[in-house]
């Protein structure tokens, strides 16, 4: 009985030092993107030539290509966060016809950060992609426990499916960090709409 107990503990303790975030909002800056629910990141479960269009959206390019933003929650304690990793199961062109790109925003240093793109991946099969998105991953956490990732491609030629999108965190037992702060200031916007044009001159008079 006692070893069942133990188990159990060590499962409960083992499972408070990972986390899986998913997104819950997309917001497409360039082409479009397919009505289904993001929820359907949250499941890996393509493979190969698999084609299952209600697990997974599709990514369309328009004459400049695609952007898009994922916004996740942070886990609320990230006073021992120490690894963030980005877990995607992509489907599209190979890199050398069409690159995709995937960076995650750091708040610190006010920039885009690259994670990975879609190397190694065949033409139209589902390619499973794992990479961190860095070291110090509390910096990508905004004040408000924000964590935002633009997945673009400044290419023409086709366009591409997630079937999987999701952030695995872990925790250590180091140093704690300072709380933030209780009243943060608004986030930046890491991608602010272009200035509008100005208004013409008015003609001169007569």
């Amino acid at each position: 009985m006692s070893l069942i107990f133990l188990y159990l503990g060590a499962f409960f303790i083992s499972s408070s030092h990972a986390n899986t975030l998913t997104p819950y909002k997309l917001k497409n800056a360039k082409g479009s993107s397919s009505s289904l629910s993001l929820d359907v990141l949250s499941i890996k479960d393509q493979t190969k030539n698999d084609d299952n269009w209600n697990n997974y959206i599709d990514f369309m390019i328009d004459s400049r290509g695609y952007k898009g933003y994922f916004t996740f929650d942070a886990p609320t304690n990230i006073n021992k966060l120490s690894k963030m990793v980005l877990h995607v199961n992509y489907r599209g062109e190979e890199k050398q016809w069409q690159r995709w790109i995937f960076k995650i925003y750091d708040y610190h240093a006010k920039k885009w950060n690259y994670i990975t793109d879609n190397t190694g991946a065949k033409s139209w099969k589902w390619k499973s992609i794992v990479k961190s998105v860095g070291e110090n991953p509390k910096r990508f956490i905004s004040k408000k426990n924000k964590i935002k990732i633009r997945f673009y491609t400044n290419g023409t030629e086709d366009d591409s499916q997630l079937d999987y999108l999701v952030i695995k965190t872990s925790n250590t037992d180091g140093n704690d960090i300072p709380d933030p702060d209780p009243n943060p200031a608004p986030d930046p916007d890491p991608d602010p709409a272009p200035a509008p044009d100005p208004a013409p001159a008015p003609d001169p008079a007569p």
